[in-house]
């Protein structure tokens, strides 16, 4: 029993003079993530109909809204068809383009062709705004139905 006394007493001594043998480390880390995730969400009202077409005329829509609700900071929307080439830009029968290019604007602004870019820029929230649409038809373009598919696109800025 005297040697299991003596044995502690020696081991709590070794501990109390050898500085660091045992000891805690003086600080530690972690490292704590987390993540916000954003959103863009663009919509536009009904579709146009120009109706019957004729030579000579420049048909003009300005009833489309546009709404965008983002969470991102800073934001743009553009506007594009889905026409590749020489056709970009224009309303289509079949293959055969209009001689014109279609435009758009927005806010009452300047008519612009496609692709537009941005045509909306804003913060985090909600903005609406209001797009026009316009094409002109002139001698020469043959005879069809025409359209065009407008693509709005949301992007962070």
């Amino acid at each position: 029993m005297k040697k299991l006394v003596f044995g502690a007493l020696i081991a709590l001594l070794v501990l109390l003079v050898l500085p660091g043998a045992v000891s805690a480390a003086p600080s530690d880390t972690i490292t704590v993530t987390g993540s916000i995730g954003g959103s863009i969400d663009v919509t536009v009202t009904a579709d146009v109909n120009f109706g019957a077409m004729t030579p000579g005329s420049t048909y003009t829509d300005t009833t489309t809204d546009l709404s965008v609700t983002s969470t991102f900071a800073s934001w743009t929307v553009s506007a594009t068809d889905q026409n590749a080439g020489a056709n970009t830009g224009k309303m289509l029968s079949g293959t055969t383009p209009l001689a014109n290019a279609f435009k758009i604007n927005v806010n009452a602004g300047a008519f612009q062709p496609l692709p537009y870019s941005p045509i909306l820029s804003g913060s985090a929230g909600s903005s609406t705004a209001d797009v026009g649409f316009q094409q002109q038809v002139v001698s020469g373009d043959q005879a069809g139905s025409y359209t065009i598919t407008v693509v709005f696109t949301g992007a962070t800025a």
